[in-house]
């Protein structure tokens, strides 16, 4: 994705992100695409894998996890974002429940209230909240791994955003094994 370097424009743009993990190896790919609003107002028998495919980012993650990465990759989409989306799409219960936990994370000081340590992903956390307050988007939860016969726009689109992330993990495994032999 195109990184900021001008201001940001006030379009009405929509981003979609998801990410595909190998716990095992704590490797992961983030996916995003960034399309104008209108985007999703096209009927669902023009939106093909292969045109969504070709306008999606990708960026590699290391030493991750299921929940790290959905917020990597929310952060680095968001921040290389130009224009600005106004909705940020995601499966991710994480980011969507984040900006109902942020008074007791700031109120707390991102702190476990057992051992008064830092919670898991407390910078992570920081960064988006933010992010979101320079940006001013919104998120929304699109429920992944759906049949895609049996949506509208919106799902077709984020099925086929979920299955390029899968693509692209399979494809690193691959160059990994490759260069391990």
């Amino acid at each position: 994705m195109p990184a900021r370097d001008t201001e940001p424009d006030s379009g009405d743009h929509v981003l979609f992100t998801d990410g595909s993990l190998n716990p095992q190896r704590r490797i992961g790919i983030g996916i995003a695409l960034l399309v104008p609003a209108d985007y999703l107002e096209q009927p669902v028998k023009d939106i093909t894998a292969d045109g969504v495919a070709e306008r999606c980012f990708s960026n590699r993650f290391t030493d991750t996890s299921a929940t790290q990465l959905e917020v990597e990759t929310a952060l680095w989409a968001l921040a290389a974002a130009n224009p600005v989306p106004a909705r940020l799409y995601t499966d991710s219960q994480c980011i969507v429940r984040l900006p109902g936990r942020r008074d007791n994370l700031q109120r707390n000081d991102y702190l476990t209230k057992s051992t008064g340590k830092p919670i898991r992903h407390a910078d992570l956390y920081r960064n988006y909240f933010a992010l979101r307050d320079g940006l001013g988007f919104e998120e929304i939860k699109v429920s992944g791994h759906s049949d895609y016969r049996y949506q509208d726009a919106l799902h077709r689109i984020f099925h086929y955003v979920d299955r390029e992330a899968r693509r692209q993990l399979k494809q690193w495994l691959r160059e990994i094994a490759r260069s391990t032999v």
